[in-house]
């Protein structure tokens, strides 16, 4: 049974406690956390190529996908595609694994995400600030290959997410139905891995969908990982020696060694 969050877009909502993983106004998987736990992680850094269109969905596809590489993780690391709403600059909708210590998840009206993994995961990060997601529960296994989706497949402003092929249990009613899609690696401490690989990247427009085109921008605010992309399709986040980043869009307010 399809489960459908309808956002409230006249509902005042006080929240006592902050969000966490907002970062350079793009606001990436968010993890709960203790004061303790989170001085020692300080929220997420994101390597990622960008497509630079404007397209109502994104998957890495058959007989590729995201490969499962958690590694030793002290914080977090993830692995994930979203479609960023440009226009505001805050709505998103994300899918991808997961492998955290901290749990996450942490939002309003939403599944809490088990320390551990990793994990398949979708979330949504709404206009006003706020993170909705939710998670399968099956463990996956390191060196798992997984296809990956999130679209608004009727042009309707309801995104979908998708694992292997099947649909998962969620949608959300956004105001956007397109934005730029994103492929990343991300980690939340100096001793997590960044490692990433994604291949058959696709966008969907009104005709279907198609291979990416060349990657347009990058955003780099890690000095040992970066971003390599194999034709048009794949990408790679791996470490690298010279330290340097590689010239993000975006402003970097927080840089791991």
């Amino acid at each position: 049974m399809q489960r459908r969050h309808r956002r409230r877009k006249y509902l005042f909502i006080f929240v006592a406690t902050a969000l966490l993983g907002v970062f350079c106004g793009l606001a990436v998987f968010t993890v709960s956390a203790s004061a303790m736990e989170e001085s020692k992680c300080g929220g997420p850094v994101n390597t990622q190529a960008h497509l630079g269109e404007w397209r109502r969905g994104v998957r890495s596809a058959s007989p590729y996908g995201i490969t499962v590489a958690p590694n030793t993780v002290k914080c977090a690391h993830v692995n994930s595609l979203f479609v960023w709403d440009t226009a505001d600059g805050v709505e998103r909708v994300e899918v991808g694994w997961v492998d955290s210590t901290l749990g996450g998840c942490n939002s309003f009206q939403t599944k809490e995400l088990p320390s551990g993994g990793p994990y398949f995961f979708e979330a949504f990060h709404d206009s006003d600030g706020s993170f909705y997601c939710d998670y399968n529960s099956s463990v996956l296994t390191d060196g798992d290959v997984l296809t990956a989706r999130a679209s608004d497949d009727n042009n309707d402003f309801i995104w979908h997410f998708y694992k292997n092929g099947n649909e998962q249990g969620r949608e959300y009613v956004t105001d956007f139905r397109a934005g730029d899609p994103i492929a990343q690696g991300e980690r939340h401490s100096a001793g997590d891995s960044d490692n990433a690989r994604i291949r058959n990247l696709d966008y969907m427009d009104s005709t279907g969908w198609h291979d990416w085109d060349q990657a347009s921008r990058f955003y780099d605010c890690d000095t040992a990982f970066g971003i390599t992309i194999t034709g048009t399709t794949d990408i790679k986040v791996s470490q690298k020696s010279d330290g340097t980043l590689n010239s993000p869009y975006l402003t970097c307010s927080r840089t791991l060694p």
